[in-house]
């Protein structure tokens, strides 16, 4: 009966070594286990023959451990749960905020739909198409641009002398080269106030001119005017 019981315990030991997901959960039922296992080996073990003083100890050193284990568990969990809490302020004062953030969509606002076209290298040809939310090329142009930053305002002027009104929505897409002829990366990104935050997702995304922004493609923030 002894060796059944030291048996189970090796077993306990195992299992805690490396926390699941219900880490904490788990770790306490293995406690609580492996202390039920170590109060029946005292309780049955053979008078004439006792548990060797170095096997017992190393079931207390086992004991230790796991106990120690859960500690750090909770304590661990505190930590994330205060980082958390602190990121969620900080992400919480983007609100009101003017924020850069890689996207090829933006909102026209007061006769404007402003793009951040930024260029790997020089481009001596860059075709600029804007399409509207249902995919329709309205507008079209070819223009250089340099490395880095260039600035692309669209007005809203459409086909047939349309203008559409402000709120309305435009994305870019961009096909540049250089001199030799050969492809040049052209990222967008877009401006806009940040509304509110939303964090029903895994990550927090900002809520941009009605548009849902990921946190981690926020390039800058500036302050309001």
């Amino acid at each position: 009966m002894v060796d059944t019981i030291t048996s189970g315990i090796g077993g306990i030991n195992n299992s805690a070594a490396l926390p699941s997901s219900n880490s904490r959960q788990e770790l306490v039922e293995n406690f609580d286990t492996f202390l039920q296992l170590l109060v029946a080996q005292i309780q049955n073990q053979d008078p004439t023959d006792p548990v060797e003083t170095e096997t017992f100890t190393n079931q207390l050193v086992q004991f230790s451990e796991l106990e120690q284990s859960i500690q750090s568990n909770d304590n661990l969990e505190t930590i994330l749960t205060s980082i958390e809490s602190q990121n969620a302020a900080n992400i919480v004062s983007y609100i009101g905020q003017t924020v850069n953030a890689f996207g090829s969509t933006s909102t026209l606002r007061n006769g404007e739909a402003l793009f951040d076209l930024q260029a790997a290298g020089d481009a001596v040809d860059a075709e600029i198409s804007i399409r509207d939310n249902l995919g329709i090329l309205v507008f079209q142009t070819n223009r250089p641009l340099e490395q880095g930053s260039n600035q692309f305002v669209y007005d809203g002027s459409g086909p047939n002398n349309v203008q559409f009104p402000d709120g309305q929505e435009f994305t870019i897409n961009v096909v540049a080269v250089d001199a030799n002829g050969s492809p040049v990366n052209v990222r967008s990104a877009v401006n806009g106030v940040v509304d509110g935050v939303d964090f029903s997702g895994s990550t927090p995304n900002l809520l941009v001119d009605g548009r849902t922004i990921p946190v981690t493609s926020v390039q800058s923030v500036s302050q309001t005017f």
